[in-house]
């Protein structure tokens, strides 16, 4: 078996791969083949037990176990911007990114901060460092967005790793990545996972206190997203943020009824996205009905004022979306 000491002694040591044609092209772990396959179990993510090198430093890759290499003169830059920073975000699911990634920012800056981080419905790492030992967790309750950090448990070795080299371990809620990751969309424009918004959501919530002139390595670890998933956050975020809004009104079931409500919205500067008319299900009134309208708005403040105006109009107006 692989022993945390003998591991650890593995990650220090960085290597350098020449490709084919003799070029230095990546800094990397290399596994010894004394390895065999049931050291996997143990070892996770953190070192890749084949016979191909993987690079351990990558630039915008997203996916840190895509096997893409990079210049010397990068890596080099690299190093140099690691010895420069104060703090960096790495998301845990069972530890073996940040073990991997912890062990090298300490060894070329000491002085970094290491702040793990975990949703709140799945910190089987936060529940280890408490008890000290390594916990297991039911991924069949699974809550979180961020599936991919829904670990089974925490790795005998990569706890030993977050124990030693993790200073700290914040835990998000499902609203902080859901906002995390809409920002970092209409932002940054990077469409991450909710493992990899979870990494900023500290530092957007103030979760930590930290230096405005701070120096922040936030590791975005990848982009695995069903796109049907990232509709529902994306809707459910601008909801939340006051950019939509969904409503019932009583209108007049007469001509002109749909037509005075539609144009006080416009008035307000509001755009319908989705109108349902239900006259069935509207009560004993004969002469008006029910509508459920979905509009885009700009914020809070432009919803308060829509409801305003449509309440001055004699529209019976009740908020469907808990935004007023």
């Amino acid at each position: 078996m692989c022993h945390y000491g003998k591991a650890k002694k593995i990650c220090e040591d960085l290597i350098c791969s020449k490709s084919l044609d003799g070029e230095l092209n990546a800094l990397i772990f290399r596994m010894p083949p004394v390895l065999n396959k049931s050291d996997s179990s143990n070892i996770g993510k953190l070192i890749n037990l084949s016979k191909t090198p993987i690079p351990i430093i990558s630039i915008a890759q997203g996916d840190f176990n895509k096997r893409s290499f990079i210049s010397f003169e990068n890596i080099k830059i690299v190093i140099n911007k690691i010895k420069d920073l104060d703090y960096a975000f790495i998301s845990i699911g069972g530890g073996g990114l940040i073990s991997g990634m912890a062990c090298v920012l300490k060894k070329y800056n000491p002085k970094i901060k290491i702040l793990g981080v975990e949703p709140i419905y799945s910190n089987v790492m936060t529940n280890s460092i408490k008890s000290n030992k390594p916990e297991i967790f039911d991924t069949l309750k699974n809550k979180t967005i961020a599936d991919t950090l829904a670990a089974p448990f925490a790795g005998d070795i990569t706890f030993e790793f977050v124990k030693e080299f993790v200073d700290e371990i914040i835990n998000v809620s499902e609203q902080e990545m859901i906002d995390s990751l809409r920002i970092m969309i209409e932002r940054l424009k990077i469409i991450p996972e909710p493992a990899a918004s979870a990494c900023l959501a500290p530092i957007l919530f103030n979760k930590i206190k930290i230096n405005p002139n701070s120096k922040c390595l936030v590791v975005v670890c990848g982009g695995n997203i069903d796109p049907t998933v990232l509709h529902r956050v994306i809707d459910h975020g601008l909801a939340v943020d006051g950019r939509l809004w969904r409503f019932t009104a009583t209108v007049s079931d007469r001509p002109g009824g749909m037509a005075k409500l539609t144009q006080v919205i416009a008035d307000a500067g509001a755009s319908v996205l989705e109108i349902n008319h239900d006259r069935a299900f509207s009560g004993p009134e004969v002469f008006s009905t029910t509508v459920e309208v979905t509009v885009e708005t700009a914020d809070q403040d432009h919803i308060e004022a829509l409801h305003k105006q449509l309440c001055e109009a004699d529209f019976g107006v009740a908020s469907a979306t808990g935004c007023h």
